[in-house]
């Protein structure tokens, strides 16, 4: 077996790294390619140690209980480096009530489908370098993924994040350059630097939640490498706002293109979308209180700016060199105050500001508000900036939601059947 593990019977042996004692280590025995090592004779419990797999159909099993000599044993652990680089595996089927170790499967590079229908964690770098996994199946009560556990999988284009785990570790998809979509369930709690070298991720759903999602990056911004296109946040982010983490995930992100904030999220941080060049429709929910300072400066190619009723203030130079916008609609009652050239660059002849109808006088009497030269009163703002048609709803045909929010990607990622989108039957035919 090529990995780092040393087994050995018992504690007399010295001067080995990465040692693990198996008092029962003569009694290895071997199914279906797999070598187990007894860890209790008695309770008839065992742990997958190698694999020397090289027949027909090239798919490998390991599940909850394994026969040897007509005797049952219960899987307890797949170990590090167990099917390290085994060049035979092109499916797994894995069903454990244990763990799966660091670096267990790393390597293994025709291995295109895993099916773990029960594991506890997943351990470091344990599918790193799977080149050829185009399909996953989690169980969704895996409670954490290992840092490095699907890097350089570069074929892999879809990651169902499974309801259970609440952190992204380190690098954990890093190098994952087909994956198209990414949906951040409600109970994650941490992003560490997850995503570099995503450069195909161009759908980041933050699922709507009650609690603070916290984003970890060093000196780059989190989505970097990323092509992303649309962000939904439906909730709270926190990340350090300073240069030296690279101000905010989507900082100077070129590709990005729509931004929708929900109600939950309170505030539009410094520089959060600062340089998004690319940017075109915004659309913020009703309990943004404030738009920090550069937070949309440099995005040249916005055009339709959207917030609810709960906007308070709008930071220095907010939108400078945001030349191009020609549709302003705000929900806010009171007319939001601006600090210092907070709108001094939005062209004020071709932006038209929508505001509500019973307080048109107010945004043609306050500052930086009464410079546009065409302000219209509304009875109530119709969100027309953000297309619903790539972030929708899906139910199935006898009502029952399936997905929130979901990108088309996801939608066509759906098992084969009949659902219900935006009011009409649409066919998913194609797996």
């Amino acid at each position: 077996m090529e990995g780092s593990i040393q087994y050995v019977a018992n504690d007399l042996y010295t001067g080995l790294s990465n040692k693990k004692v198996y008092p029962y280590l003569s009694s290895i025995f071997e199914v279906d390619g797999i070598k187990y090592v007894p860890v209790s004779p008695s309770e008839r419990t065992c742990d997958a140690i190698d694999c020397t797999y090289t027949g027909e159909p090239y798919e490998l099993k390991i599940n909850k209980k394994v026969n040897y000599k007509g005797v049952d044993m219960t899987v307890r652990e797949i170990n590090p480096y167990t099917a390290y680089k085994c060049a035979n595996i092109k499916k797994a089927y894995i069903d454990i009530n244990g763990s799966i170790g660091h670096s267990a499967f790393s390597g293994c590079a025709n291995l295109s489908s895993v099916n773990i229908a029960k594991v506890n964690d997943i351990g470091d770098w344990a599918f790193s370098n799977c080149s050829s996994l185009k399909i996953l199946s989690l169980d969704n009560k895996i409670k954490s993924l290992g840092r490095y556990a699907f890097r350089g999988c570069s074929n892999l284009k879809q990651f169902v994040i499974p309801d259970s785990v609440t952190i992204l570790n380190y690098d954990l998809l890093r190098d994952c350059s087909s994956l198209k979509s990414i949906r951040i369930h409600k109970s994650i709690k941490e992003i560490d630097k997850a995503f570099y070298g995503c450069t195909n991720l161009s759908t980041l759903i933050i699922e709507d939640r009650n609690t603070s999602l916290k984003i970890v990056s060093d000196n780059n911004p989190l989505f970097k490498d990323c092509k992303l296109d649309s962000v939904y946040i439906g909730g709270k982010i926190v990340y350090e706002t300073s240069r030296d983490y690279g101000y905010s995930p989507f900082y100077r992100n070129t590709s990005l293109r729509t931004v929708r904030v929900s109600d939950a999220e309170t505030t539009i941080y410094d520089n959060e979308f600062y340089g998004c060049t690319n940017l075109q429709n915004v659309s913020i929910g009703d309990n943004v209180k404030r738009i920090g300072k550069w937070a949309f400066s440099g995005c040249s190619s916005l055009k339709n700016f959207t917030f609810g009723s709960g906007l308070q203030s709008i930071g220095q130079e907010a939108f400078s060199d945001c030349f191009n916008i020609t549709q302003i609609s705000s929900e806010a009652v009171v007319p939001p105050t601006c600090d210092i050239n907070a709108l001094d660059d939005i062209n004020k002849w071709n932006c038209k500001l929508f505001v509500p109808k019973t307080n048109i006088d107010a945004y043609k009497q306050v500052a930086q508000w009464k410079e546009f030269f065409f302000i219209e009163g509304t009875t109530g703002i119709t969100n027309t900036v953000y297309n619903k048609a790539e972030l929708a709803d899906v139910y199935t045909i006898d009502g029952a939601k399936r997905l929130s929010k979901a990108s088309t990607d996801e939608i066509n990622a759906l098992p084969k059947g009949v659902y219900i989108v935006n009011g009409k039957k649409i066919i998913i035919k194609n797996q």
